[in-house]
């Protein structure tokens, strides 16, 4: 994914920077190219309630994730100081507000492989584990920034 520094040349889901990729990794094109290239026909994602309804629980785990990337291994007795209320930078990996952590990035790698596979595929999963690890893939930076 290339990136920009400049507004106007950003994707409309980056234009105000929330959630900067979530759009593009749930969309038609991950995982659902997969998808159609493995079983030779084209899943509509807006006709299916299932589909919506697994969007949205993904959904609201990267906003959740990304919500807690800026405290992520705080002491309890900095949250009591430090109340999160809305989209922040910074944090052990240096997030921007808005992107996720490996937690969401593993848990992306493991809804593609079920939705391609239409069960649990040790191999696949695997297989996109390690994409995401050499490549980036389902990351919110475009890189694997840490693995647990």
């Amino acid at each position: 994914m290339a990136k920009s520094s400049s507004a106007g040349n950003k994707p409309k889901n980056q234009e105000n920077g929330f959630l900067p990729i979530i759009e593009e990794l749930l969309d038609k094109k991950q995982p659902y190219e997969d998808f159609n290239r493995f079983n030779g026909f084209k899943l509509d994602i807006h006709d299916d309630d299932k589909v919506k309804k697994i969007q949205g629980s993904l959904i609201g785990l990267a906003i959740g994730d990304a919500l807690g990337a800026s405290v992520e291994f705080r002491p309890h007795s900095y949250l009591q100081e430090n109340k999160v209320t809305d989209m922040q930078e910074g944090g052990t990996w240096g997030l921007k507000a808005g992107q996720w952590t490996d937690d969401t990035s593993m848990a992306l790698c493991l809804a593609a492989s079920l939705i391609v596979k239409g069960c649990s595929d040790s191999y696949d999963q695997f297989e996109r584990y390690k994409r995401w690890f050499k490549d980036g893939y389902m990351s919110s930076t475009g890189t694997c920034f840490d693995i647990g």
